[in-house]
């Protein structure tokens, strides 16, 4: 009988300042410093099992071993105190749900919304002096959400609704370590989206049938609608989902400026807009770690995982290991070409929300970089391209300018 073994200890009381202070190296770090792929630390007064690897992802990724962690933020119902959102549904109905709002046909209208609102959005940054992708990428997003939701949304409140959607997008959240909890934010979000489904109960606007809101408010569960907590708490989710691709977008930009020399690849080689996305995906900084719970006690490489024990995925780290990666420091698409690796990014994991998230992420990136090779010229202005690996999420500190943009027929 083989002798379990001791979980390496980060030693310190509580690790939260430290996680605040080094972000996406933080479990890197330690797994470097300890000599192990896993590791024992305090979070937040939480007793937490940080791993890295590819053996270690493969085991985390297992849904029979690790539970996923809710990343839906909950919304208190006034009148049960209850707290409603999409995990009140079962599986089944969950399903449904999420198939019905984010079915292929309906992920393609959002894509080719996109991908007009690209357009015509060129042709007035062609007029500016110079423009701030990220901060565009964000306004324009919302403003593509929002049409394809069936909500309705003002010129002038288009900057303040796309900066608040994005501030809800808490990483952190998806580990179980939840430290934004900028309540003033929030309070704003929930009541625009309550009132819009109000005025859709009453009839002041009519959306489409076929848009989000119209589905939500007209989805059933056990024969009763949904109520406008849990019918909020799913469109905010929505739109959360959408607009964090500005992130994605923002750095896609800066990938295809400082490899220009993969531009003639993209027009000459079929999938090779796929193998550039997916590098995006690895290279860049997005999503720091994932958290689940483990389901029930086993063991892995000797060390003992008990029932209930939160872990997280250094999903950063895992994409960065030389172990898996040829020089991973390098930008490089063709790595994706003979393998059947991808970037550790949220995975299934038996969550439809998740899996069809991805979807949408795929395709926006897939149409933007389409756009950027095809119908728009433009120079870029003299800048520092850094970004801080110690903010989560992260972003270029300049948000990437542009200028003299020109658009091609």
């Amino acid at each position: 009988m083989s002798m379990v073994k001791q979980i390496p200890k980060d030693l310190s009381w509580d690790n939260r300042i430290q996680l605040m202070l080094e972000g996406y190296l933080f479990v890197q770090n330690r797994c470097n410093r300890l000599d192990t792929d896993v590791f024992q630390t305090k979070l937040n007064g939480k007793n937490v099992i940080c791993m890295n690897g590819k053996e270690a992802a493969e085991i985390f990724f297992d849904e029979e071993k690790f539970e996923p962690l809710n990343n839906i933020p909950h919304l208190p119902n006034k009148n049960t105190n209850e707290k409603m959102t999409i995990n009140s549904l079962d599986d089944q109905m969950c399903e449904q749900l999420c198939n019905e709002l984010l079915s292929s046909t309906r992920i393609s209208e959002l894509n080719s919304l996109y991908f007009t609102r690209l357009e015509e959005q060129a042709k007035y940054w062609s007029n500016q002096e110079q423009i701030i992708v990220f901060d565009e990428i964000k306004k324009l997003i919302t403003r593509v959400a929002c049409h394809w939701a069936g909500i309705p949304i003002k010129d002038e409140e288009l900057s303040e609704r796309a900066n608040d959607l994005y501030a809800l997008v808490d990483p952190f959240e998806s580990a179980g370590l939840k430290q934004r909890d900028n309540k003033r934010i929030q309070n704003r979000v929930e009541s625009w989206i309550q009132e819009v489904f109000v005025q859709v109960w009453k009839e002041e606007i009519h959306p489409e049938p076929k848009a989000t809101i119209t589905q939500i408010s007209n989805f059933q569960q056990n024969e009763k609608l949904l109520s406008v907590t849990l019918a909020t708490n799913l469109l905010i989710q929505i739109l959360k989902m959408i607009v964090l691709n500005a992130n994605f977008i923002t750095f896609e930009v800066l990938a295809t400026i400082q490899h220009q020399e993969y531009k003639r690849k993209l027009y000459d080689i079929d999938q090779y807009d796929d193998w550039f996305i997916q590098e995006v995906r690895r290279y860049f900084p997005f999503e720091p770690f994932i958290g689940a719970k483990v389901r029930k006690e086993f063991t892995w490489e000797g060390y003992r995982f008990a029932e209930g024990s939160l872990v997280l995925l250094d999903m950063y780290g895992t994409n960065h290991d030389p172990r898996i990666w040829y020089n991973p420091d390098l930008f490089w698409p063709e790595r994706f070409k003979d393998s059947e690796m991808l970037p550790y990014v949220r995975k299934n994991h038996n969550a439809y929300w998740k899996m069809l998230s991805e979807k949408v992420s795929r395709e926006l990136m897939k149409t933007t970089l389409y756009f950027l090779t095809n119908h728009i010229n433009f120079e870029v202005v003299d800048q520092d391209f850094d970004f801080s690996l110690r903010k989560i999420p992260t972003m270029l500190k300049t948000g990437l300018i542009l200028k003299n943009i020109k658009t091609v027929q």
